[in-house]
């Protein structure tokens, strides 16, 4: 949502939601409701505690809807980073090899990376130019005895592809699929092939300390975390109740703006490589909100810092850029150059106004930017 700018003058924008939208209303609303409904131990039978309980038990329902799955399969972890050590933990034992997209998350490789050193074989299967798995590479991954969990994501949250999970899911049928949903809940319709699924709350304006993960089984879910007394032995004993109940609440009443980002992206995506020379649109951006320019001769972080001072918010991508180890793995998995990245993520009231105003700033900065570099103009 536009918001003034730190510059003054012009928009601020909320064109970085990929990495999380503030607060909603109804979130800000829930906490102060919630906080002195249910701040007890929903574990005790005293009235408090019962309050509590009905609370979570509320909230845990409404989410479960959102996912399509049985209340008793949602579980809430305190961040992405245990969500997904959950998820490519939970099924080790009866599918101990992981199968890995080269566009996934930067936490997601990390973990990756951690199992294999504790000798869970790790397969990272490629993918073309537009982001998408090469299936020939992901059957054979899975042509290896036996079973494995593979693990990929809606849509890419870099680049904006969607992938094709119904043809994922039966290419990997007998496996255990994850799938990350950070880019789609509560902004895009989830679709139902997973197994195991997992979302940052932050994601559609709820608090944060909440990543909800859906199991399919929680029979044959076991991740590799010291027990609890919480729920399926895995939830924190004294879960944040009206965390999750705000987390609940925002999501079932999501912002009805997303719908119509997908017109301002497509008009922001053609007056941008119309303007500027030397640029083009990473991957195939299905996701509505989302672009990723790469824009020659400048670097992306005096991109994202010349912007910012011009008030807008927006990302270099590649949020692994700090990780030395993989510097823009998911440009460099689709061979995209990674100088002069710009992720452009818009935010729910962002108006074609919005995004020639933008565009008329980036041009600007881009021409500053390789003049002084040596580059020429635009």
């Amino acid at each position: 949502m536009a918001q003034p700018s730190p510059a003054g003058g012009g928009p601020s924008a909320g064109f970085d939601s990929a990495s999380g939208m503030p607060p909603s209303p109804t979130t800000l609303a829930a906490l102060s409701g919630a906080w002195p409904a249910a701040w007890a131990d929903p574990g005790r039978r005293y009235p408090a505690g019962r309050e509590a309980r009905h609370v979570l038990d509320t909230a845990r329902a409404a989410v479960a809807r959102a996912w399509g799955a049985d209340p008793g399969t949602v579980l809430f972890a305190p961040d992405r980073a245990t969500a997904v050590w959950w998820a490519l933990t939970g099924h080790r034992g009866t599918a101990p090899r992981l199968v890995v997209g080269a566009t996934s998350a930067a936490d997601v490789l990390r973990t990756a990376d951690v199992l294999a050193g504790w000798g869970a074989p790790t397969t990272v299967v490629p993918v073309d130019p537009d982001g998408r798995l090469v299936e020939a590479d992901l059957v054979a991954a899975l042509a290896a005895a036996g079973p494995a969990t593979v693990v990929v994501e809606q849509a890419n949250l870099e680049i904006g592809t969607v992938a094709d999970l119904a043809r994922i899911r039966a290419l990997s049928a007998g496996h255990t699929l994850v799938v990350d949903q950070q880019a789609v809940a509560g902004r895009e319709p989830l679709r139902p092939e997973w197994d195991v699924a997992f979302a940052d709350a932050r994601m559609w304006g709820g608090p944060p300390g909440v990543t909800v993960v859906a199991v399919r089984d929680p029979a044959r879910f076991a991740p590799a975390a010291a027990p609890t007394d919480g729920h399926c032995g895995v939830e924190a004993t004294y879960p944040p109740v009206p965390l999750i109940a705000a987390a609940g609440l925002a999501l079932e009443n999501p912002d009805p703006g997303w719908a119509a980002l997908a017109e301002v992206s497509a008009h922001l995506r053609a007056t941008v490589c119309a303007r500027i020379t030397d640029c083009a649109v990473v991957g195939d951006p299905g996701l509505g909100y989302l672009t990723m320019f790469t824009l020659l001769y400048v670097a992306a972080d005096e991109l994202v810092d010349a912007l910012g001072r011009r008030g807008w918010a927006v990302a270099s991508g590649a949020s692994c850029t700090s990780d030395t180890r993989r510097p823009h793995h998911v440009l460099v998995a689709v061979g995209a150059a990674t100088h002069g990245s710009l992720r452009v993520s818009l935010a729910p009231g962002a108006t074609r106004a919005d995004a020639d105003r933008f565009c008329d700033d980036l041009v600007a900065v881009v021409a500053a930017g390789r003049a002084a570099a040596g580059a020429g103009d635009l």
